[in-house]
């Protein structure tokens, strides 16, 4: 029997939270995001923590800890009613696959051709 009200648990990700592991639930999320946002994933907004709960298979206060975590690491700011963010000096800009040359390499190879 499924209540209405009840939540369909999401099958296609694999759970990133080894139970086995010694370390606790919301540190290994923490870690994970850490590692999302230094690699370029979550470059300027998070997504809701209802979200990420979902995503992670956690409780909602499992995962609040783990924005705490994040906080306390200066990764993140929360601002009530807006969402979580990435804090401007961990930020990473993703490249381009059509970004320019730098401007001497190009410039000086002319430069040394004539």
């Amino acid at each position: 029997m499924v209540c209405a009200g009840r939540r369909r648990p999401t099958f296609w990700l694999v759970s990133l939270i080894n139970k086995m592991d010694g370390d606790y639930s919301y540190r290994q999320i923490a870690d994970s995001i850490q590692q999302r946002i230094a690699t370029g994933v979550y470059t300027v907004r998070l997504p809701a923590e209802r979200a990420l709960a979902d995503e992670y298979g956690v409780a909602y206060q499992t995962l609040r800890r783990s924005m705490e975590v994040l906080r306390d690491r200066g990764m993140v700011i929360t601002r009530q009613g807006r969402g979580t963010f990435v804090a401007p000096e961990f930020r990473v800009t993703p490249k381009t696959a059509e970004s320019p040359d730098p401007p001497d390499s190009a410039e000086g190879a002319e430069g040394n051709e004539a």
